[in-house]
């Protein structure tokens, strides 16, 4: 349902399943995530340092220097129930939740006020450490110039990546979305895509 990338391994988190990795071509369930508590995992994040970060419906987890997962305190969101994750720039944590933004300082939040008590449906930073947000079928975009907004009207927003030629790219639940200067153009099963509502966007090591 989730997906991150270390430099080990393709991490996977699930519905209730916990979390699993691919590595040397082999997939396997991570013994230290507990899964007696088995929420759905909204979003996983590598950050700056190589530790993965689990966003899920019961609160925020990370994995510790040993790589074990420990609970992260979430004073401050404003929600608990946490949808996605980006890092903007190295140590800049931001969590997207059912309520709106929110930045972590220290070892608590702090709500992002222009986008309070809107639902966060993706979240993603791009190359340039510039921050976009979905709320509904609407595209934010976050830089030290202030919040734009755009609305897509192609559905609800899923998933925003990025590759090196520039491109925005939105899933959304009718089909894929490329944004690029002057242009917008839209993807879907026409267009070679398996499913028309994309969840998660990855851009490869190439671009």
């Amino acid at each position: 349902y989730a997906l991150a990338i270390t430099n080990s391994a393709l991490w996977i988190g699930t519905g209730g399943e916990g979390v699993w990795h691919i590595k040397d071509r082999q997939i396997s369930r991570d013994s230290t995530y507990a899964i007696s508590n088995p929420s759905m995992i909204k979003r996983l994040l590598t950050d700056s340092s190589g530790r993965v970060w689990a966003a899920t419906e019961n609160g925020l987890l990370r994995q510790n220097t040993e790589g074990a997962w420990v609970k992260v305190t979430t004073t401050g969101l404003p929600s608990q129930t946490i949808t996605q994750l980006a890092e903007a720039i190295p140590g800049e944590i931001w969590v997207g939740t059912s309520a709106g933004l929110a930045l972590r300082k220290g070892t608590d939040f702090e709500a992002f006020p222009p986008m309070l008590n809107l639902p966060i449906s993706a979240l993603h930073a791009d190359r340039n450490h510039i921050l976009w947000a979905g709320s509904g079928d609407t595209l934010f975009r976050l830089s030290s110039t202030g919040v734009e907004s755009l609305a897509l009207n192609e559905g609800t927003i899923g998933a925003i990546t990025d590759d090196t030629a520039g491109n925005i790219w939105v899933g959304t639940s009718n089909g894929l979305v490329r944004l690029h200067p002057g242009a917008i153009t839209t993807f879907g099963k026409y267009e070679g895509l398996a499913s028309d509502a994309p969840l998660s966007a990855l851009a490869r090591s190439s671009g």
